[in-house]
Formats: C-alpha cells, structure tokens, sequence
C-alpha cells in the first residue's frame, strides 16, 4: 500500500466517523448528500490503489482511470456541511 493510500484512506475514513452522527437521521436529503460525498471518497481510495497495483506490475497507466485531479478543496474537512 502506497503512502498516498493509507494517508487518504485514514482521512475519509476518519472524516466518516467523525461526521456521521452529525446529521440527524430524519434529514434524509443531508444524509443522502453525506453518503454520496463518502462513496466519492470510496472510488478516489480504490483508484489510488489501483494507480499502486500497476505501478507493482509494471504496466502503464490505464487512460481510462479515473484519479481526482484539479479538485480545490479548503476548510475544515472534519466537520460535514
């Protein structure tokens, strides 16, 4: 595992729990919107690994994977909304 992965893995993961019990479970659009933003951060980390993967088996990169890039991000990303 790259230092790249572990170090966003442990973020999201961490961004997860600590914003969860944030949103009240009868706020179903939050919740909805929460959700989807954690399912982002799922498919950034299995990029990332997959990025690890070929890079371990010494094949090009793929054109067709998709990695996060020019995303702006700022603020306190331990809180949600």
């Amino acid at each position: 595992m790259s230092q790249d992965l572990e170090h966003r893995l442990t973020e999201w993961a961490v961004w997860f729990h600590q914003n969860k019990p944030r949103i009240p479970p009868e706020n179903l659009k939050k919740r909805i919107e929460f959700l989807e933003l954690a399912l982002d951060g799922c498919f950034e980390c299995v990029a990332i690994a997959t990025k690890d993967i070929q890079q371990m088996e010494n094949r090009p990169k793929s054109a067709r994977l998709w990695l996060p890039s020019g995303v702006q991000a700022s603020g306190d990303f331990r809180r949600f909304g």
